[in-house]
This record gives structure tokens, C-alpha cells and sequence, in this order.
């Protein structure tokens, strides 16, 4: 099988593309990045593309989880930079895109388990670094019941929550 040499250091995948200027985009969303986690898996399992351009991948996104972008108690920004793994847009640490992501790790772990043990590692990893219990127990009581769907350091310290008022 032909190697193939992904190129973009990060891995990390556009969030969107303006279609009438190539090449403008620049963030990356970490839901997107989980998606296509499985993505590469199914291409893979379908022969669409080759088992080692899946793995090779797979293991830019999830080094560049590891160790690129800023992770808090386990969790990521919503929106980051393709090449420096920054922070965009005012964008919130997110346990929704958080998950999003997490579930197509763990999902790209299940498939390289017999082949690519250090994928399953990486993404069982990652998921142990996240720490739920942060997200909870914060505001009035029966906010207290629910997992925060975000936070944001500009907010003082305090969970950002939906305008609805519920977490």
C-alpha cells in the first residue's frame, strides 16, 4: 500500500469553507473534529481510502488534542485555530463539542484496536483527562442537577449558561 503523508501539521479539520474564496477559513470546530474521526474509519472499512491514510489521520488529530490545544480539566475549546490549536472567536470551553469529539476518538480507538493499538491509548487518554464532575453542582439547586453545557474564563469564573437560564 502507497503511504500517504498528511501534510497540515495539526490534522485538524475546517469548520467551514467560503465557496467563492478557497482557502479562507482558517478555525476548526472539535465537533467537527470528532465526525471526522469517524469518517476516516468508515472510508477506511469501506476502501475508500487506505487503512494507513486513516491512521495517519486519525493520530495528527488526536496528538494535536493532546498536545497542541489548551484543554481545561479534560474539556476543549469550541472553535480553534487549524495551525496553533488557539482559541477562536471568544468561543467557550464546550462539554457538547467536547463529547461530540471524544465519541469519534473512541469510536476511531474501537476500529485500530487490533491494528493500531496507539490509537485506542490516545483516545481512551484523552477521555480519562475529562473531568464531568467540574461542570456540575454550580448555581441554584435545581441547576445543580445537570452538566453545564459550557464555560467561558471572561465570565469570572461562572458557567456560561444558555439564555433560557438552564444548563
Amino acid at each position: 500500500a502507497k503511504k500517504v503523508v498528511v501534510k497540515k501539521k495539526s490534522g485538524l479539520v475546517k469548520d467551514k469553507e467560503n465557496n467563492w474564496q478557497a482557502g479562507s477559513e482558517y478555525v476548526s470546530s472539535i465537533a467537527v473534529d470528532g465526525v471526522a474521526l469517524s469518517v476516516y474509519t468508515i472510508g477506511a472499512s469501506r476502501g475508500w481510502v487506505s487503512d494507513n491514510d486513516a491512521y495517519l489521520r486519525t493520530m495528527k488529530i488526536l496528538n494535536s488534542f493532546d498536545t497542541l490545544l489548551t484543554n481545561i480539566h479534560g474539556f476543549w475549546y469550541h472553535m480553534v485555530n487549524m495551525t496553533s490549536g488557539a482559541r477562536e472567536w471568544y468561543s467557550e470551553l464546550s462539554t457538547v463539542d467536547s463529547a461530540i469529539f471524544i465519541m469519534g476518538a473512541l469510536q476511531a480507538g474501537e476500529y485500530f484496536r487490533n491494528t493500531h493499538p496507539d490509537v485506542t491509548a490516545k483516545a481512551d487518554a484523552l477521555y480519562r483527562r475529562m473531568d464531568w464532575t467540574w461542570f456540575m453542582n454550580v448555581g441554584d439547586t435545581w441547576k445543580q442537577r445537570f452538566i453545564n453545557m459550557a464555560w467561558k474564563p471572561e465570565d469570572d469564573g461562572y458557567f456560561f449558561t444558555i439564555p433560557s437560564g438552564k444548563p
